[in-house]
């Protein structure tokens, strides 16, 4: 089914009008008119997320990915029962879960939605939550709350870092560091000014490597 009809379809499943759509991503209403015509191609993706929270659908579906709807509503199904019934269940196996019963592939969710690959390893395999606007993103890609895809312990961390976040003293946009290996493999991370400033202190402290090495 092509994207626009997608739209225009889900739109009326759940009697919304143009105006309330427009009003809830923040658009006008011509905009709303002109993506159920077709003309998606400049779709910002704040505003990609908007809209798929208000018509209550995968993003990925707006960016033109192919989704079976059914499997990802048994994928949901599957991680509410989960979180009800082992709510101690870290996110890495939920996450996992969630990719496998979806169908979704991994490299084409961080290919669409601008994720660092390595976030997503490292979380499935580690249980190493990555910054709270990836969390963000994969709970819109998945369309599924906090609680159901975190434990009971990572929630009230993503809970402290989102109050954090909402009184501006972690601004993760202003500081990243990515350190790369000889391998070709890197880590990225968001540090406040603080943990930037402890950072650069560290690498001062290190003697340099020896050109053979």
């Amino acid at each position: 089914m092509l994207i626009q009809n997608v739209i225009k379809n889900r739109r009326l499943e759940l009697d919304l009008t143009m105006k309330q759509v427009a009003d809830s991503v923040g658009v006008s209403e011509g905009t709303v008119s002109r993506w159920e015509s077709g003309d998606i191609s400049n779709m910002k993706r704040d505003k990609i997320f908007k809209l798929s929270k208000v018509l209550k659908i995968s993003p990925l579906v707006i960016l033109g990915w192919d989704e079976d709807i059914k499997n990802l509503e048994k994928a949901q199904t599957q991680l509410s029962i989960i979180s009800a019934t082992d709510p101690a269940q870290l996110s890495g196996k939920r996450l996992e879960m969630l990719f496998n019963v979806s169908g979704y592939d991994c490299l084409v969710v961080c290919y669409n939605l601008d994720i660092d690959p390595s976030y997503l390893d490292n979380w499935i395999a580690y249980n190493e939550l990555p910054p709270k606007p990836i969390i963000d993103k994969i709970l819109g890609v998945f369309c599924v709350k906090p609680k159901d895809l975190l434990s009971n312990s990572e929630l009230a961390v993503y809970i402290q870092e989102s109050k954090e976040w909402d009184n501006n003293s972690l601004i993760y946009s202003h500081n990243i560091i990515r350190i790369a290996g000889r391998d070709g493999s890197y880590r990225e991370r968001h540090l406040t000014d603080e943990q930037l400033a402890a950072f650069k202190a560290m690498l001062d402290a290190l003697p340099e490597a020896p050109d053979d090495l």
